[in-house]
């Protein structure tokens, strides 16, 4: 599936500026809570889907649209702490196998 979404926060924009330069690929996964500006591990669900950037498209106010194609489902494990510039995480990618008719 390809969809994009709006970022306006420094650490998610940061995140997609290194998969771009990098690999393309990111894992994007949903805050419980988005109010919370800084998250944590505990302030995000387990899974997420790793994805491919397909396009950047900066929009006014700051805000970047990414538009993203779905590659597998994965799991957090844990992230950085230490890394201030985005959330830097470790994963696992979820196998999914498909039911035989």
């Amino acid at each position: 599936m390809i969809i994009h979404f709006d970022l306006s926060r420094k650490k998610s924009i940061e995140a997609v500026s290194t998969a771009m330069s990098q690999a393309k690929s990111l894992f994007v996964v949903t805050q419980r809570n988005t109010e919370i500006d800084d998250p944590n591990k505990e302030d995000l669900y387990e899974v997420g889907t790793m994805v491919t950037i397909k396009q950047i498209t900066k929009l006014p106010n700051h805000i970047v649209r990414v538009l993203v194609e779905g590659q597998k489902r994965a799991r957090l494990i844990d992230i950085d702490e230490d890394n201030s510039k985005f959330i830097d995480a470790t994963i696992s990618i979820v196998e999914i196998e498909m039911e035989k008719m």
